[in-house]
């Protein structure tokens, strides 16, 4: 198998039956590769089956999805990255980690199937990498926490243990975390252009527009995205508990089965908030991603509700023109 099919799993091989399809198999480096049949919509990790005129025919299940919301307050989703397996959630050390946008990523990763993996970029520029990663351990969980210099090459080692052969990481953070920087350290050479972060904010340029899949010199494979404003939640409650772990297995022992942890009486999280067992800030994070999520199944609810009403307007509108054509 060549580059192109690159991380196929047993599950794609069970889909292809054939075998003589396995050579007719691709996967989708960048988007709008491939021309695609009628119908299909091929993203970045994706395996695809193609024709002779190498025209997408067929794509493969998709083993993991990591999804996003648009930006801008809209509920629309955005698929980031199929079939990856490790979900890298960049964070750099030039400025105080952002621990509520790591919490973000590890859940993003967790409703995608995917292994959450904290890497703390430009860490030549940290004095006391120790305290920077100790200020991300609760909530980090447990995600492995690795602290990388591109520049130096320092840490390269870790990434490449984290990310072994035949498993597809993808890279997600705000522009100027060093995303680029790590790829080209991780190829050996330069794939992609790199810009200098501004020194008043620390925010950089999207030198990254658009998602890109590589293959790793020993035998992984990397997709580096553009920068991200933000990262809207396309999660479960499911994914939410694994992100907060210790906060679920509090609220376990709340007196009422669907305690919000904030004021209601009997709340294990908020006693364990007083008794210094979990900090306040942490459940602040749960609780602004729970809203958020609670926000999307409503806003879903009413789309749905808008589409069965315009559904029965029209079917309403089709009888009375019927009723009408059969007038004398």
């Amino acid at each position: 198998m060549d580059i192109f099919g690159l991380g196929l799993k047993q599950a794609h091989l069970q889909a292809l039956g054939d075998a003589d399809r396995i050579g007719r198999v691709r996967r989708v480096l960048t988007q709008g590769a491939y021309t695609a049949r009628a119908g299909l919509y091929p993203v970045v990790g994706d395996f695809v089956v193609v024709d002779e005129d190498e025209r997408v025919v067929e794509i493969l299940p998709r083993l993991t999805e990591l999804r996003r919301r648009a930006a801008g307050g809209s509920s629309d989703e955005q698929i980031i990255a199929v079939n990856v397996d490790v979900v890298g959630v960049l964070e750099p050390l030039d400025h105080e980690p952002n621990v509520r946008r790591i919490e973000r990523g590890i859940t993003l990763a967790y409703a995608a199937g995917a292994t959450p993996l904290i890497v703390l970029t430009k860490s030549d520029v940290e004095d006391d990498v120790d305290r920077a990663r100790e200020a991300v351990r609760e909530s980090a969980r447990d995600a492995r926490v690795l602290a990388v210099s591109a520049t130096e090459g320092e840490g390269l080692d870790q990434i490449r243990d984290a990310i072994s052969a035949g498993q597809t990481a993808v890279l997600i953070g705000a522009s100027g975390a060093g995303k680029s920087t790590l790829v080209n350290a991780l190829m050996g050479r330069q794939v992609m252009t790199t810009s200098e972060v501004r020194d008043f904010d620390k925010k950089g340029r999207h030198t990254t527009t658009r998602r890109q899949l590589f293959a790793l010199p020993w035998g992984a494979m990397l997709i580096d995205t553009p920068g991200t404003r933000e990262l809207g939640l396309v999660v479960d409650d499911d994914a939410l508990d694994a992100s907060f772990d210790d906060v679920a297995a509090l609220a376990d022992g709340c007196r009422y089965r669907d305690c919000a942890h904030e004021s209601e009486p009997g709340c294990a999280v908020q006693r364990a908030v007083a008794d210094g067992a979990l900090s306040a800030a942490r459940l602040a994070g749960y609780q602004k991603q729970r809203k958020e999520m609670r926000w999307l199944e409503e806003r879903q609810q009413d789309t749905d509700h808008e589409e069965r009403a315009r559904g029965r307007r029209f079917g309403r509108m089709i009888k009375e023109m019927k009723r009408i054509k059969r007038k004398p």
